[in-house]
Order: C-alpha cells, then sequence, then structure tokens
C-alpha cells in the first residue's frame, strides 16, 4: 500500500504542475499577448 501511494503521489505533483501551467495560460493570454507584441 505504502509503495502504490508513492507512486500516486509522483504522478500528483507533475499532473498539478501541468494542470497550473494551463491555467495561467489561459488567464495569462491578454498578458503574455502583449509581452510578445
Amino acid at each position: 500500500m505504502g509503495f502504490a501511494a508513492v507512486i500516486v503521489a509522483g504522478q500528483m505533483v507533475p499532473a498539478a504542475l501541468l494542470v497550473f501551467g494551463a491555467l495561467k495560460a489561459l488567464l495569462g493570454k491578454p498578458e503574455a499577448a502583449k509581452m510578445k507584441a
């Protein structure tokens, strides 16, 4: 059980980073467009 918990926790960290990155990209599109221009 402990080993399975470690695997699940290890998968949750990168998944959370991807979700936060996607949210930042969606919410920050106007700012990103201004930075590129």
